[in-house]
């Protein structure tokens, strides 16, 4: 079993080499300590620095430090996941350990039926703004050739 110290190491590790491969400083910082490990996030140096940087990592997740085999994993999270409340602990525990995430299929499921929904009353009120600017056009036409 590691402690905090020992975990910091390990990340500090992977920054090095984040950093050189992304030629530019990449630095993490602590955002939870659990009863497995701890959380890391992990960015460009200046996108800490200046939350207006447009010099950031994209697609990039959270680093999970194992307190008992110090393992280190990547945890990242789609935007689907994130939607339908999916966590960086529900995933560290789905890749490390196998360990499904409850209803992940049908809450995605739900979620895209949802999404269709919407669409779809998008769709119907598109087309109704687009009857009513069609029969305001028809009927300014209408009445401007009255006159003639």
């Amino acid at each position: 079993m590691i402690d905090i110290d020992e975990a910091n190491k390990i990340i500090e590790e992977r920054m090095k080499r984040l950093s050189k491969s992304h030629k530019t400083k990449v630095i993490a910082k602590l955002i939870e300590e659990k009863e497995f490990g701890w959380i890391y996030g992990y960015n460009t140096e200046e996108s800490f620095l200046n939350k207006e940087s447009l010099n950031i990592l994209l697609g990039g997740g959270n680093l999970v430090v194992n307190k008992y085999d110090s393992s280190l994993v990547e945890v990242s999270l789609s935007v689907e996941d994130i939607i339908i409340g999916i966590n960086t602990v529900d995933r560290y525990m789905d890749l490390k350990y196998g360990i499904s995430i409850p209803n992940e299929k049908e809450r995605k499921e739900k979620r895209r039926e949802e999404a269709k929904e919407s669409y779809r009353k998008l769709e119907l009120e598109q087309k109704r703004i687009n009857e009513n600017v069609l029969y305001k056009i028809f009927y300014f036409f209408k009445n401007y050739f009255r006159g003639y």
